[in-house]
């Protein structure tokens, strides 16, 4: 049984520097939640911890650790939720430290509730209320001066994390990503739908409820915007909207492909993504909604589409194959001339730098989504400087993975077997 960890920070590097770290370490996709609290912008320590705290036990967190604290700093906040924290820890200063592994053990350890005594201070949630004047600037609607943008993660860890770091590098704000392990597969669950014509499901359960759940619990921390990383969970998005409000959500299927230049003829997109988005047909449905009738989207075969599984589920997630991954997908771009590709799932992003042949145009969704989000907070904030250059845009060939966070290329480096 493991706990679910809040991981608070002033600088989003070293949020996403830990878990990334997390995953490099472990296999945590089936076993672990987490959230991820940042602002980008300094603010006084009584008002970040309890924001932060506050977000935390939003979302269900058992403790909450602030990495860039010490100790004695610790103990003098008033907070909302219990701090973890380990004598034999330093503050995090640099997302490249050899703190950022000794933090991401110590939490891996919290999560599963294996820390020893010895290596563990718990300070405990405080009695007193916060001040008058750290409750009124939590209260005040602008608190985010500079809007606060939610990423709704946990339907695969990693596209979270790197929609998470992704963000902090267009968005001058505070940043959240919510990231529970518990939603069952949706993969699964969309091709048997479609074999049954949408009729009940009688052998996946569906996770509408679990993401309608933790999208209603992001939402009470009243973003400015939310998007969801996880191409296939868009198959769901009316059931989802039906029992969450809609607003401030980004569709980054939709987004993705608004970001194709119109041309004036015809242009195909291969879409290499999982069964389920394959099988729900999320990318055409997508391309109506937005009215490009000059795309065309090409999908593998059902025999190609069942290599494409074997290798994002199997090579990758179980068994971090990624060369091997990026072969099978290869020889599916290879069987499909086309205008451009989608990258319609977080593992295929992850190899697209061993492929070649790469047609022009070369889409990821969760980037485009990103940027739409940071625009569209960035429209809503003032007095604020242009702090990102680009609001949609087409990624062309190997240029994909640029500003990408280390931990990727370490998967690469120690899994490309």
């Amino acid at each position: 049984m493991t706990q679910k960890i809040g991981i608070v920070t002033e600088n989003p590097a070293i949020a996403s520097a830990i878990i990334g770290k997390l995953l490099e370490l472990e296999n945590i996709e089936n076993k672990a939640s987490f959230a991820l609290y940042s602002r980008t912008l300094p603010t006084n320590n009584a008002f970040a911890i309890y924001e932060g705290t506050c977000a935390m036990r939003k979302v269900n967190c058992q403790l909450v650790v602030f990495p860039e604290l010490d100790l004695e700093k610790a103990n003098r906040l008033q907070n909302r939720l219990p701090i973890a924290t380990s004598p034999l820890l330093n503050p995090v200063t640099d997302a490249n430290s050899i703190d950022v592994d000794l933090w991401a053990d110590f939490i891996l350890k919290l999560m599963s509730r294996s820390v020893s005594k010895e290596d563990l201070n718990i300070i405990a949630k405080s009695t007193e209320d916060p001040s008058q004047r750290v409750m009124e600037a939590a209260a005040n609607p602008r608190r985010h001066e500079n809007g606060l943008i939610a990423i709704h993660g946990g339907l695969g860890h990693m596209a979270g994390v790197l929609s998470f770091n992704d963000v902090a590098t267009k968005h001058a704000g505070a940043i959240f990503l919510n990231s529970d392990h518990n939603v069952p597969n949706e993969s699964e669950y969309i091709v048997e739908a479609v074999v049954n014509g949408g009729l009940r499901i009688e052998n996946f359960p569906s996770p509408v409820k679990a993401v309608s759940d933790s999208r209603a619990r992001i939402l009470s921390l009243k973003p400015d915007s939310i998007f969801m990383p996880c191409n296939t969970m868009h198959w769901f998005g009316d059931q989802i909207q039906d029992r969450v409000p809609k607003e401030g959500f980004v569709n980054i299927v939709e987004e993705g492909l608004r970001s194709v230049p119109v041309t004036g003829e015809k242009i195909n997109l291969l879409a290499l993504s999982t069964n389920g988005s394959a099988a729900g047909r999320i990318f055409t449905t997508a391309r109506d909604a937005i009215g490009r009738d000059d795309i065309n989207i090409i999908y593998p075969t059902p025999e190609e589409q069942l290599i494409m599984d074997g290798a994002i589920f199997g090579d990758i997630l179980e068994n971090r194959n990624i060369r091997a991954a990026a072969s099978k997908f290869q020889r599916i771009l290879d069987n499909h001339p086309c205008d451009g590709v989608i990258l319609g799932c977080t593992e295929v992003i992850m190899c697209v730098d061993k492929m070649h042949g790469l047609p022009n145009i070369v889409i990821d969704n969760a980037v485009a989504g990103a940027n739409v989000a940071a625009s569209a907070v960035a429209d809503k904030i003032k007095d604020r400087e242009s702090f990102w250059s680009t609001k949609r845009v087409s990624l062309i060939n190997g240029d994909i993975l640029q500003g990408k966070p280390s931990f990727i290329e370490n998967l690469r480096t120690s899994n490309s077997r």
